[in-house]
């Protein structure tokens, strides 16, 4: 169920349905739906601080809906009120109020289920976005061994494509990522990792084809 009212007006011939909810009540609803209730309770606080942080931060990002968030992954996760028994509820109510700060002003609060092992700086996978606490760190305890992002057991992964795949990716996509609409590079001949960041990602990668050499950010 939900907390709050429900506003409901016509959009583009559709229904758009809008709740209203006390922001600690929304913070207890998005602990409850990003942790299993099997975590710490300490680990729940931490995500309340994150949670609460990132709403006030991207109040207003689905103004254009009439609201100021959404409930998908991009925006955070939540799915209405927990269950009276959860312990989302104590984890948003022994933080109530507290949020992240950098230098007086909030942050952009950021936080993912699995990292790879090594988070990226913001700047190498978001152009523009030049923030200082958005730096890439280890997922390893201090002493090394396993980072903790495996045990979600999406650390890794392959996607393998065909030749003729990954030609026409190149072939339809190459001219809008790189601004230049109309772009035909002709034959995919290579690509290749041109640089690498610190945590092993991809910073550029070179594609060559019959019409030359073109270099693509990692983040495109």
């Amino acid at each position: 169920h939900y907390f709050g009212g429900l506003r409901v007006s016509a959009a583009g011939g559709r229904l758009r349905v809008v709740e209203e909810a006390d922001l600690e009540d929304y913070v207890a609803g998005v602990v409850d739906a990003e942790l299993p209730n099997s975590f710490p309770l300490e680990a729940m606080k931490a995500q309340a601080i994150a949670a609460r942080t990132y709403a006030l931060f991207h109040l207003g990002d689905h103004a254009r809906e009439g609201a100021d968030l959404c409930s998908q992954v991009h925006c955070q996760v939540y799915r209405g009120a927990p269950p009276p028994e959860a312990p989302a509820w104590r984890a948003a109510r022994e933080t109530a109020g507290e949020v992240l700060v950098w230098n007086g002003v909030l942050v952009d609060a950021m936080y993912h289920s699995a990292c790879g092992g090594h988070t990226a700086p913001a700047w190498e996978v978001r152009q523009g976005k030049l923030l200082p606490y958005l730096c890439g760190v280890s997922d390893r305890a201090a002493g090394g061994g396993d980072a903790y992002c495996a045990a979600r057991g999406r650390m890794n992964w392959t996607r393998r494509l065909s030749w003729w795949e990954a030609e026409r990716l190149v072939s339809s996509n190459l001219g809008t990522v790189l601004g230049q609409p109309g772009l035909k590079p002709g034959r995919l001949k290579d690509l290749r990792v041109a640089a690498r960041g610190r945590d092993g990602r991809a910073i550029w990668l070179e594609v060559v084809a019959a019409r030359g050499r073109y270099r693509v950010r990692g983040d495109a």
